[in-house]
């Protein structure tokens, strides 16, 4: 996903609509257990959307490159700390790398504050998703090709000799 709120909402209908074609119980509930049903698979579907690492490394690489935000003898460390939140799991590991984010990084702060916007962050960073165990199996980009060459890597290996 691109973190679009319009697309993380047809995502969600999507899925709904996914489920309750393929469930054989849906159509015997009453409406209000059809609601109840339908927010279950809301909620199941929140847990799926992943979003694109690659929307988020080139944003880095951008701001990176902006020498008034970040200065040519900090750069190293802006990337440690970015690269930092992308992969880390610990919740509190994350908070110290957002703080030292913003504190070595001032004029960062209304950037990082979009990217770690809960209904961003639970997208992208392991440390906010609630279903990061399942992204192992969810491409990490919203780009097909890449998408696919991220599954084939994952089928096949890499570093194979030709």
């Amino acid at each position: 996903m691109d973190f679009s709120q319009a697309q993380t909402s047809a995502f969600r209908s999507t899925y709904v609509d996914f489920c309750i074609e393929r469930s054989d119980f849906y159509n015997s509930l009453d409406v209000d257990m059809q609601e109840a049903q339908k927010k279950t698979w809301i909620k199941q579907a929140d847990n799926l959307v992943r979003g694109c690492q690659f929307h988020w490394k080139e944003s880095v690489i951008r701001v990176g490159r902006t020498t008034t935000l970040v200065s040519h003898e900090k750069h190293a460390q802006f990337m440690q700390i970015t690269d930092g939140l992308l992969h880390t799991t610990s919740a509190g590991y994350f908070q110290q790398l957002s703080q030292n984010l913003v504190t070595f990084f001032p004029d960062l702060q209304p950037w990082a504050e979009w990217w770690f916007r809960p209904s961003i962050a639970k997208q992208l960073f392991p440390a906010y998703s609630t279903a990061a165990s399942l992204w192992a199996n969810i491409p990490h980009t919203s780009n097909a090709v890449e998408g696919q060459h991220s599954l084939l890597h994952r089928s096949v290996g890499k570093a194979h000799e030709l």
